[in-house]
């Protein structure tokens, strides 16, 4: 089991968000995050990086912030996913900017405690990590 605590945070709109107030946070119990190369026939990268989805699962049943997002196509959203160990201390931030919600799954079982999850992707013209930051050239 594990001592961390991980959250999605929906930033406030406005054109200068610079304090990283946010609106909306969600505990989140599942997180991936994908960002790839293509490989040539000798194994070596041969593309520049591409991805930028980052699926999460939510521990609720959907909330009408991300139904709004999801049903709304033009609807994009910046934030951050930040992890936070026992002490509270975050030890993993990444930022998106200018994300759309691309796919939405609500997952129920009858049998146990948290029994209902929202699983959502999201696809995000920018994603921060750390010092590195990529930019996904959409056409």
């Amino acid at each position: 089991m594990s001592d961390l605590k991980t959250y999605l945070k929906l930033h406030k709109q406005s054109r200068s968000n610079m304090d990283g107030a946010f609106r909306d946070s969600f505990e989140v119990t599942y997180c991936e995050y994908e960002l790839s190369k293509d490989l040539n026939k000798n194994g070596q990268a041969a593309s520049v990086l591409k991805g930028g989805n980052i699926r999460l699962s939510i521990p609720l049943l959907p909330q009408e912030v991300l139904m709004h997002w999801l049903f709304d196509t033009q609807h994009i959203e910046n934030g951050e996913i930040t992890t936070h160990n026992v002490q509270s201390e975050v030890v993993e931030k990444i930022f998106f900017e200018e994300a759309r919600l691309v796919e939405f799954r609500f997952h129920y079982e009858s049998e146990g405690i948290n029994n209902a999850a929202t699983l959502i992707t999201i696809n995000a013209q920018r994603i921060t990590l750390g010092d590195h930051e990529f930019k996904n050239y959409w056409r």
